[in-house]
């Protein structure tokens, strides 16, 4: 397998690494990330003095992984196309080379203050304010109306497979779901480039004011419109230790009141936000499939039934 400092040196003029201001012989760090749900091994490029990486390298951690590399490839295209003039930032891709034995994606690296749980609680309304700002930019940046089918390929065939995978309790909670959500399936709405996974370490605070989105893996071009910002918004609240009520419900429910002006921005209807939001917990629980995700799953599901209630 090639290294990522012979591959620099190999294509250091077609990189142009000597513009980008990377050294010859640049240092090199390879990190294995701990998570499971991380499918890369990493390496970082430094220049002679610098503190901070100026190149992030990305490997598959087993060689079945390799589409998901050349995946997180295509978001970033579709995240740099998104971001050029807006309020948030991504790596720029540099390079995705398939024809390796182990292939190998190449991006610029991001320099930013992490907005880790303590930096919330230092400034909540601050920090909320600009990373919604920033999300609905994008979003609305990205927005397009949903093609037909878009409710069974997005929501209903991910849900079922968990279903027919899973346990009786989780079959039961996703027949619940399905069958909450089943207005959603006469809907026209606007899908979105979706990150997928906005929560601290893929969270920086750029010192131009931009939020920084970094790894791109599990993103989706042409997702629901609301979930990265709920996915934020609940990531917020466990930082001030709130609960989902405190922040999601109320006169008080500060949470709520980003959802609704992001729908607005949209051009959704407010009665479709507990159904978007339900749909939004359901997968992301799909996907991650942690106790706090089952549990905001689980949640959401009484605000969505409360609100199809109501509508009947």
């Amino acid at each position: 397998m090639i290294s990522v400092a012979a591959y620099l040196d190999a294509h250091r003029e077609d990189l142009d690494l000597d513009g980008l201001g990377v050294p010859p012989a640049p240092g090199c760090v390879v990190l294995t990330p701990r998570s499971p749900r991380s499918r890369h091994v990493i390496t970082l490029v430094f220049g002679k003095r610098g503190r901070h990486p100026m190149l992030v390298a990305k490997t598959p951690r087993l060689a079945h992984d390799a589409d998901r590399l050349a995946h997180e490839a295509a978001m970033l295209e579709a995240a740099d196309r998104a971001t050029a003039q807006g309020t948030t930032a991504a790596p720029v891709l540099l390079a995705f080379d398939a024809s390796l034995r182990s292939p190998l994606l190449l991006e610029t690296a991001v320099r930013g203050r992490p907005i880790s749980p303590d930096a919330v609680r230092r400034d909540p309304r601050g920090i909320v304010s600009r990373v919604a700002e920033a999300l609905g930019a994008m979003a609305e940046a990205t927005a397009r109306m949903a093609p037909p089918g878009w409710y069974g390929s997005l929501i209903e065939e991910p849900l079922t497979a968990l279903a027919d995978g899973g346990s009786g309790a989780t079959a039961e909670l996703v027949g619940t779901t399905l069958a909450v959500l089943e207005p959603l399936r006469r809907v026209r709405l606007p899908l979105v480039l979706e990150h997928g996974d906005v929560y601290h370490p893929n969270l920086l605070l750029l010192p131009d004011g931009r939020i920084g989105l970094l790894d791109w893996e599990r993103a989706r071009d042409g997702g629901l419109p609301v979930g990265d910002l709920l996915s934020f918004l609940s990531y917020a609240a466990r930082a001030l230790h709130q609960e989902r009520e405190e922040a999601f419900s109320g006169a008080r429910g500060w949470a709520g009141d980003h959802l609704v002006t992001h729908a607005d921005r949209l051009g959704l209807r407010r009665d479709q936000l507990p159904l978007l939001m339900l749909a939004s917990s359901a997968l992301a629980a799909a996907e991650h499939a942690t106790g706090a995700a089952m549990a905001q799953w689980q949640w959401m599901l009484g605000r969505g039934d409360h609100a199809a209630r109501r509508r009947r």
